[in-house]
Parts: structure tokens; sequence; C-alpha cells
């Protein structure tokens, strides 16, 4: 199984801790800022419950957010709007062994 790089991601990461959560804040050229917030949490913990409270926190910070599931890469295809044909003649141009 040949892999073969598809898209450029270039992002510069800060973290830090609070409490039992890491905080990322992502520039992503290309696509803007993003902050990521992960908690470690006992396995007895709901997970629906940990979300709402890293909702809570994220909303209690003051500043307007969108959150999204989506990745960088699928998000940067989005933003470069390439349509399918391009995309796969792109691929080819850049495949390596």
């Amino acid at each position: 199984m040949e892999f073969y790089p598809t898209i450029r991601i270039v992002r510069t990461r800060r973290t830090a801790r609070l409490g039992r959560m890491v905080l990322c804040l992502d520039e992503v050229d290309g696509l803007g800022t993003f902050f990521e917030i992960e908690a470690m949490v006992s396995g007895d913990q709901p997970a629906g419950e940990v979300q709402q409270d890293l909702d809570a926190f994220a909303r209690s910070l003051g500043t307007d957010l969108i959150r999204t599931t989506e990745t960088y890469d699928s998000l940067l295809w989005a933003a470069l709007s390439l349509p399918q044909e391009e995309t796969q003649n792109l691929r080819k141009e850049i495949r390596y062994t």
C-alpha cells in the first residue's frame, strides 16, 4: 500500500494545562485560529457530561466560538474549493514512494 501526501497543513500550536484540561490554540495557515480543549477523566464519568463541562468552560471565555468536528485537512480542502478532477490531478502530481 502506497501513501502519498494530499495536502500540506501548516500549524503552530500553543498548549497549556488548567486543572484536568489540556488547552491547545492552533494557528492553521489558510484556515485561521482553532481552540481545542481536552480533559483527562476516569472511565466511569459519562462522555456526554464531560462534553457539556468542556463546552461550558469554552463559552465562559467570553468569545464567539463555532464548534466543529471536521479535520484540518477536510476544512482546508473545502477552503481551497478545488473541483474533484483537479484534486485527483494534484494527488497524482505529488505522489511519492
